[in-house]
């Protein structure tokens, strides 16, 4: 999960590093590229680049209040630290602002953390409908099926616990996975659908 959020950290930061260099000046855009560059080489972000990344967000929510990058990169960075009320906090204001399948993405995670099940699904669907690529991202998926088995919807479920079987053979190993899928086998013994 971690290499998914640098990644989207740093498309984050290039299109605000690029707005920047058009308002802002060269340095912003500069210092932000060059962050994420260390951040995405070291596959981890340690305490010194998250609060330079996090520091960032908030000059370029400062500086341009009226984008979503900035808050949509704290929203981001709020995941990394398990900080779901941040997490809702920041992607709902990103999303009100432009909505990006990053900020749906972190939606979904914290939604389902949360039990808040139906704001989930739907920040799923959205997620989805803005950046179709998130089907490839196990944990987005493991999550929206566990939101979904909540729901009541078990066969959407299904369907995308086996979309990650397709992809990821080896999942059956993942205590997240099986986790999820115990859930839904449960939740529809519970139905009365499976015996």
């Amino acid at each position: 999960m971690k290499t998914f959020i640098t990644t989207m950290l740093l498309v984050s930061f290039y299109m605000s590093a690029v707005a920047a260099e058009e308002d802002l000046g060269i340095k912003l855009a500069e210092k932000a590229n060059l962050s994420l560059q260390v951040a995405a080489a070291d596959d981890v972000l340690d305490d010194a680049e998250y609060d330079d990344l996090r520091a960032q967000s908030q000059h370029s929510i400062e500086e341009c209040p009226e984008w979503s990058e900035g808050f949509s990169g704290m929203a981001t960075l709020a995941v990394m630290k398990n900080q779901c009320d941040d997490v809702i906090y920041y992607a709902k204001i990103a999303n009100s602002k432009q909505p990006n399948g990053m900020a749906y993405y972190s939606l979904t995670l914290c939604y389902t953390k949360t039990a808040r099940y139906e704001e989930a699904v739907n920040a799923a669907n959205a997620a989805i409908a803005l950046n179709e690529a998130l089907t490839k991202n196990t944990e987005f998926m493991i999550y929206s099926a566990f939101a979904f088995t909540e729901v009541g919807k078990y066969d959407v479920a299904r369907g995308l616990l086996g979309m990650i079987m397709k992809e990821e053979p080896e999942i059956k190993s993942n205590e997240k996975f099986l986790l999820a899928g115990r859930n839904l086998a449960t939740r529809m013994r519970e139905a009365g659908l499976i015996e």
